[in-house]
């Protein structure tokens, strides 16, 4: 801030690469603004080294002649210096630059990234100093030492005003508790953050001891008696807390406390809900409940050492019904029979696999070579879509602040290539086309987050890719914008319009993938192939359910057969009550049996290899 010392209050504000120290002006009361600004434009400034970088902060008020603060830019701008660590507590001065010149209350938060939840650190106690407010205190390290690891960041409420909380000094400092590392940071340059690292636990901190706990302690623990009463959980190998997992395990913990729920994370903190349990992956606890639990769900497989034991039951609920190939129709993703071999002993491993319609059924051989039970239940992950609640939505939208009074606009697009992500939208411009009734949310696909850069300015455009659960996200989105991604699937069922922005559709079905489908005949929604187009859809967005109804209702016809908003209720009953098995499993589950009880000699591999050609027998039989 500048002190003005002239007769005229001087409307101007400086733009900046760089917090300024301190400027010299020699100016007399005849020079006007314009002259001003003029000639600070022609100025050079010799920044000293230890400047911290601060981009588009800007100079926005002054002092008048009684000593009054003078707004001349609605921006608030907090400077924060953390000063020491002694204990767990660091001390910091704050100092907010603000157009508010009777600020009563101000705070330092925590954008948790995973939930995307708001956390209080401290209230700060704020005094005036001339032409900006001050603050001095001290945060408690260890009250953040249950974050989830990765970097959160710091912002600053001020009144109802929230902005990014800048650092004035380079900082790095360190607080140890247990096996927590809390670390204080900055990044990018300006911006304070908290950085928590999880250390794993003695015995388990080297990778030769960790392999050690995978090759043998894993095989002392198998030969434990199975818990009956316990279920392990499992989302995208460990990352997430999502999908029908999730779903199931929610529903298990409030309906049938009697279990004890286990979820599996790379990251022991991953914040979920209810009573589950969380242990590491590739730590001992770990591979004691692999080892000895009953019941196990999961979306994808299990890593590579887990070997199911008699008696264990797997339950595939999947990720989502294809729309482009995917196990072994992707002939790419499997160059020798080795592979395929190595993809179908993990398929032999299913008891259930989970189906939202006929389609899956009629597939599921050629595709993972399944031969067991399918349960014909609908995705449990969907449940929760198929029941409005206007009250979640309300809520939801301000836990990702987003407006209230604003329609979102969800740009969900699928993986071409891993690390590798390709916007071909122009943001602002679109955003500018389709007036101010939208705001536009993406979330992109886990395997292209490499490569993803978005134009966010958490106003009109805003990144929602780091929250785990994608079903959220379609009870506060008024359209979808989607490509070839199974998110079309779900979303079909909500009666909302769905978009597919498609601007490679001969290339991705010739080139990169291969389908299942044709789009064009069968898409629940217009097909658009550059943003012109999509920017006249969205602003005529109306037409679009009622002129494509007929196409939605044969979509959830043969794709979405068995959904409905209970398919919770049924997975369990099937699996934990009524323990329904097919035909065909029974009879190769015995066979097994009959074959390891005469044949001790024979190898699980030589075993599994039976199976699988009198499983293509029958199969060829059936036909």
């Amino acid at each position: 801030s500048f002190m003005v010392a002239h007769d005229s209050i001087s409307q101007f504000y400086l733009k900046t690469e760089s917090i300024i120290e301190r400027v010299e002006l020699s100016i007399d009361t005849a020079n006007s603004n314009e002259q001003l600004i003029r000639r600070m434009k022609h100025r050079s400034f010799v920044m000293p080294e230890q400047i911290t970088p601060l981009p588009d902060a800007y100079l926005f008020s002054c002092l008048d002649q009684q000593g009054n603060v003078v707004a001349l830019k609605k921006k608030t701008v907090s400077l924060c210096r953390f000063e020491r660590l002694k204990g767990n507590r660091l001390s910091y001065h704050l100092d907010l630059y603000t157009c508010n010149d009777k600020v009563k209350n101000a705070a330092i938060y925590l954008v948790e990234k995973i939930s995307n939840q708001n956390i209080l650190v401290t209230e700060c106690n704020i005094r005036p100093n001339r032409n900006h407010y001050e603050a001095d205190g001290f945060i408690d390290l260890s009250m953040l030492k249950e974050l989830p690891m990765g970097n959160h960041p710091f912002f600053i409420r001020c009144d109802d005003t929230d902005s990014e909380l800048y650092v004035s000094n380079r900082c790095d400092y360190i607080y140890i508790e247990n096996d927590v590392h809390i670390n204080v940071l900055t990044e990018n340059g300006y911006k304070a953050v908290v950085s928590i690292f999880i250390d794993w636990k003695d015995g388990e901190k080297s990778s030769g001891e960790r392999d050690y706990i995978r090759d043998v302690t894993y095989k002392k623990y198998q030969k434990e008696p199975l818990t009956d009463k316990t279920i392990l959980f499992e989302s995208i190998w460990g990352t997430r807390y999502s999908n029908s997992p999730r779903s199931m395990y929610e529903y298990i913990d409030a309906m049938h406390p009697e279990y004890t729920c286990v979820w599996s994370f790379n990251d022991p903190h991953f914040p979920i809900k209810g009573k589950g349990i969380r242990v590491r992956k590739g730590s001992a606890e770990y591979f004691h409940y692999l080892a000895t639990t009953r019941y196990l769900f999961n979306d994808v497989n299990f890593e590579e050492a887990y070997h199911k034991r008699e008696g264990q039951i797997k339950i595939q609920t999947w990720h989502g019904t294809p729309y482009k190939s995917i196990g072994l129709d992707s002939k790419k993703d499997f160059p020798t029979k080795n592979s395929i071999w190595e993809f179908v002993r993990k398929t032999m491993r299913w008891d259930y696999l989970i189906s939202q319609g006929k389609f899956v059924d009629r597939n599921a051989y050629r595709i993972f070579r399944y031969y067991k039970t399918i349960l014909k239940t609908g995705y449990p992950r969907t449940d929760a879509i198929m029941r409005k609640d206007d009250e979640k939505v309300r809520a939801l939208k301000q836990q990702f602040h987003l407006p209230l009074d604003k329609k979102v606009i969800l740009y969900a697009p699928t993986w071409r290539e891993k690390g590798r992500f390709d916007l071909q939208l122009d943001l602002p411009k679109l955003m500018e086309q389709i007036g101010d009734e939208y705001v536009f949310a993406i979330r992109v696909h886990y395997l292209s987050l490499p490569g993803f850069t978005c134009p966010v300015d958490n106003k009109t455009i805003f990144d929602l890719t780091s929250y785990y659960n994608i079903e959220d996200l379609y009870q506060i989105a008024d359209i979808l914008i989607t490509d070839y991604s199974s998110v079309m699937f779900d979303f079909a069922l909500v009666d909302k319009p769905m978009i597919f922005y498609v601007y490679d559709l001969e290339d991705y079905e010739n080139n990169l993938r291969g389908v299942y489908f044709n789009l064009r005949e069968e898409a629940p929604g217009p097909l658009v192939y550059d943003q012109d187009e999509l920017t006249e859809v969205i602003c005529n967005i109306d037409t679009v359910i009622s002129s494509y109804a007929k196409k939605i209702n044969a979509f959830k016809k043969k794709f979405l057969t068995y959904e409905n908003d209970h398919s919770c209720e049924k997975v369990f009953e099937t699996v934990f009550i009524k323990k329904k098995r097919s035909i065909r499993a029974k009879i190769l589950d015995g066979l097994e049996k009959w074959i390891i009880h005469h044949f001790p000699a024979k190898t699980a591999d030589t075993l599994e290899k039976i199976k699988i050609h009198l499983l293509s027998y029958s199969e060829t039989k059936e036909r």
